[in-house]
């Protein structure tokens, strides 16, 4: 199985959130999953940042083949104040990931678009991060709707609250014109949403669990400011959004679907990155004509913890 990776590690971020590592690692250590490239996009942490990261994670683990590249610093429509203050509020943070030459700009999308279209078999695209560097290539090359085996997208909520504001889950939040751009196309969408990452946790008991070398050492270092945070906010544990969105790459009955009509409010409102989720009937009523993803709705626990142990844990 063949697999494109894009993503916003902040893993190496003293204060961010590390989860991400923890879904490329599965796809890492996975023996069934070939990563044929993995492309950097702007979100949990600023862009330099992102990309420092995840270098410094493939190297760690001993993949520094694996293509890398970054997309553009700023999402499709930067004229939102509160993501950049997000974005500086990151730039203070101290940092366990050393600093790496600047990546060639925007060079993110063409490793997307390359990936799919010269595989010699469908590649499942798999976006973990806000959906700048997909609707860019989207845009640059639509034929890749068409030619993905599938896009697993980690981001919306249904019926729970934002993470960031009370409508917006933080990735379509951070870029929502590019997620409407990615939902208004014609793929074979997975959505992982809010509602079920919030059922698997990484705990802080779980760090206890994990070896020695410096890639283990990396992986506490990381954690462990972001647990402390979460705890002070009233949170047992780090949601694992992309680890999960990951897991239903290498077994998709992890979790229970329901296909649905997703759309997303791309506007400058208080609802900006909100997603709609139609389950059965469109505003009038009548029954859904048309879907565009499989929406997961509920998840194996067990199996997952499953999935994480044996090509995460057991490999730190």
């Amino acid at each position: 199985m063949r697999v494109v990776i894009d993503t916003d590690p902040a893993m190496g971020v003293l204060g961010g959130d590390p989860e991400d590592a923890f879904a490329i690692l599965m796809a890492l250590n996975a023996p069934a999953v070939d990563v044929a490239g993995i492309s950097v996009v702007n979100g949990n942490v600023p862009l330099e940042l992102a990309y420092a990261n995840a270098r410094h994670l493939l190297d760690l683990h001993g993949s520094s083949g694996v293509p890398l590249a970054a997309g553009p610093a700023r999402a499709l429509m930067p004229y939102r104040s509160e993501q950049a203050d997000w974005q500086a509020r990151k730039l203070e943070l101290p940092r366990l990931a050393p600093p790496v030459d600047p990546p060639a700009p925007a060079s993110a999308p063409e490793l997307i678009v390359r990936s799919v279209l010269d595989a010699p078999e469908p590649v499942t695209l798999v976006a973990i991060g806000p959906l700048t560097n997909v609707a860019l290539a989207l845009l640059l090359e639509p034929r890749i709707a068409g030619a993905v085996e599938r896009l697993v997208i980690m981001g919306g909520t249904g019926r729970e609250p934002g993470n960031v504001t009370p409508a917006a889950e933080f990735n379509f939040w951070c870029d929502p014109e590019a997620a409407a751009a990615v939902f208004a196309a014609d793929w074979p969408i997975r959505l992982v949403t809010l509602e079920v990452c919030h059922r698997v946790r990484f705990t802080r008991d779980v760090l206890t669990r994990t070896g020695d070398g410096p890639l283990a050492d990396y992986v506490r270092a990381s954690c462990a400011p972001w647990l402390d945070a979460l705890e002070r906010g009233g949170e047992a544990g780090i949601p694992m959004f992309d680890t999960l969105t990951m897991a239903t790459v290498l077994a998709p009955e992890v979790v229970t679907t329901r296909p649905a009509r997703v759309e997303i409010d791309a506007g400058r409102g208080p609802s900006q990155g909100a997603s709609a989720i139609w389950w059965d009937r469109d505003v009038l009523g009548c029954p859904l004509e048309h879907t565009n993803a499989d929406v997961a709705v509920d998840v194996d626990v067990p199996g997952f913890v499953k999935l994480f142990d044996q090509y995460v844990l057991d490999h730190l």
